[in-house]
């Protein structure tokens, strides 16, 4: 495949995913590459504390070799599916299908297929302590510019988003946090009543993630309240010892970095997790 129309995902520190992104004209969304594709390879989850554990369950890549099979430290995946621009809010997916001219779409459709649009696998996180504990995303975890000064880098690293989802109840998944490196806000597409259009689309709009927002650098928080009020939760073990967890990341249309300047770009996610333990 083109190499201009990828996004590389390598493993590099605790939990990476790289890659290269072809992306668009003076406005977000893909238009000169409307096929561009980010290429999923690998990526290692690394807990903080030596009774935090990991354990693979699924994935919508398929790994070779197979993830370890038992609880881990340190969890290594290496695959290679391909995904491209999509707008939403971790759960729930739209594209538009583009007419020609820039700005107008013929439809928008929901992405309900994982495969060719975003990349996600499940850990179960669990501790093997007495004490309860809720587990964070800490010092370490961003998405950064493989180069540091190349302005594909950048670019491709501004439009990139990462969703924490909590799925015990695969048919009720919650988003914990979505991670963004630089932005203040998240804007996506999403249903809305007739009567308003986005895109010349009846039955569509954009709208401002509610949801808690993590941005810029991240730090390891010392107590519960800091970590709640930094909005970094994981999983909380409070009272149970594990739970399932998804971690998804795609390319956000909206994002008015995803633009011709982040062709070729190739970009970084770290994942580092910690548990603080709570006190009865």
């Amino acid at each position: 495949m083109n190499k201009n129309k990828k996004l590389l995902l390598s493993s590099v520190g605790l939990a990476v995913l790289s890659g290269i992104a072809a992306t668009g004209s003076t406005f977000a969304w893909f238009t000169t590459t409307r096929t561009a594709t980010i290429s999923y390879t690998s990526a290692t989850v690394v807990s903080k504390q030596s009774n935090l554990k990991i354990t693979y369950v699924s994935s919508n890549d398929t790994f070779d070799p197979v993830p370890e099979a038992g609880a881990v430290s340190s969890l290594s995946l290496v695959g290679g599916m391909d995904i491209t621009d999509i707008s939403g809010d971790g759960l729930n997916f739209y594209k538009p299908v583009w007419s020609a001219t820039a700005e107008t779409a013929s439809a928008i459709n929901a992405v309900t297929a994982s495969v060719g649009n975003w990349v996600e696998f499940t850990v179960t996180i669990s501790r093997d302590n007495v004490t309860g504990m809720k587990v964070y995303l800490g010092a370490g975890t961003s998405i950064t510019p493989k180069t540091a000064l190349d302005e594909q880098d950048l670019k491709a690293v501004a439009a990139s988003r990462l969703a924490v989802i909590n799925v015990d109840t695969p048919a009720s998944p919650v988003v914990e946090c979505i991670y963004t490196p630089s932005d203040a806000s998240h804007s996506y597409l999403t249903t809305a009543a007739a009567g308003t259009a986005v895109y010349g689309i009846d039955g569509y709009t954009k709208v401002t993630y509610a949801g808690d927002l993590v941005t810029g650098t991240l730090a390891t928080q010392t107590t519960i309240g800091a970590a709640d009020a930094a909005k970094t939760l994981v999983a909380d073990l409070s009272t149970e010892t594990s739970a399932d967890v998804t971690f998804r990341a795609w390319l956000e249309g909206e994002d008015t970095d995803a633009i011709n300047e982040a062709i070729s770009g190739v970009f970084d996610i770290n994942i580092s997790l910690f548990g603080l333990d709570v006190v009865a």
